[in-house]
């Protein structure tokens, strides 16, 4: 980097990946010209924003999934629960019989 810039490690422009690189760029008090010659710098090939989207994205609906699972599987124990009731009811009404 040049001997005007001041130095913006690595650890600092990581803090800012969750933000779009113009909103980055103005959270670290630098042009979005300067920013992608830190990235540059840093072998960063493209601003991880929209990866980091997109992967959020997948596990919020894999939870989701997770989520409706369990509630299947609560449904068809609720079911099971009610039909061996049922069944007990059933037993009881015809060995009174």
């Amino acid at each position: 980097m040049s001997s005007g810039e001041r130095e913006i490690s690595l650890a600092k422009l990581q803090s800012v990946y969750q933000h779009p690189i113009s909103k980055a760029a103005a959270h670290l008090n630098i042009g979005v010209t300067v920013l992608k010659k830190y990235c540059r710098w840093y072998k960063i090939e493209r601003w991880p924003y929209r990866k980091i989207q997109s992967v959020d994205k997948l596990i919020e609906q894999l939870n989701q999934l997770e989520i409706d699972d369990v509630v299947a599987q609560a449904r068809s124990m609720a079911m099971g629960v009610a039909l061996r009731k049922k069944m007990v009811n059933f037993s009881v009404v015809f060995l009174t019989y």
